[in-house]
């Protein structure tokens, strides 16, 4: 079996933390904290989170090409 490391990059301490996607046109990884209806998107190279609140618990969501 292989060895795993994970890191930590994030301690957000989100509430209940779902749904990551990468987006590849970005580099940045979109997730949702369900009860604190938030959407978020990480940018990796900065170490920076963005916080979108969207007013209500959000379950899902997806990137769309624009």
């Amino acid at each position: 079996m292989n060895n795993i490391h994970v890191d930590c990059v994030l301690d957000i301490k989100a509430n209940l933390g779902e749904g990551p996607i990468w987006s590849i046109v970005d580099q940045n990884l979109y997730w949702v904290d369900v009860n604190n209806c938030q959407l978020n998107k990480y940018n990796p190279i900065n170490g920076k989170n963005k916080t979108i609140d969207v007013g209500k618990p959000i379950g899902c969501f997806a990137i769309k090409k624009t």
